[in-house]
């Protein structure tokens, strides 16, 4: 997320493909759609893959930690 002011940021999105590993533990979180709008929604890691093979929230994540060992990854709502 790059920042433009104070009530204004927009999302870099990268064209390069970057392969990453999370640590067992990490963290992982995607989108969802119910009544009550969007929702962010735990998934185990191992499950990221076949995820965002149906994915069509736009694919723009938030990751943290190194690539070697990401500690969460959380998907973002981007209009």
């Amino acid at each position: 997320m790059v920042c433009g002011g104070p009530d204004d940021f927009h999302y870099d999105v990268a064209s390069a493909t970057v392969t990453v590993h999370a640590v067992p533990s990490a963290a992982v979180k995607v989108l969802a759609t119910n009544s009550n709008g969007i929702t962010d929604v735990p998934i185990a890691h191992v499950a990221l893959p076949s995820y965002l093979a149906g994915d069509k929230n736009g694919q723009i994540f938030m990751v943290t930690g190194p690539v070697s060992g990401l500690t969460s990854v959380e998907e973002m709502f981007h209009p």
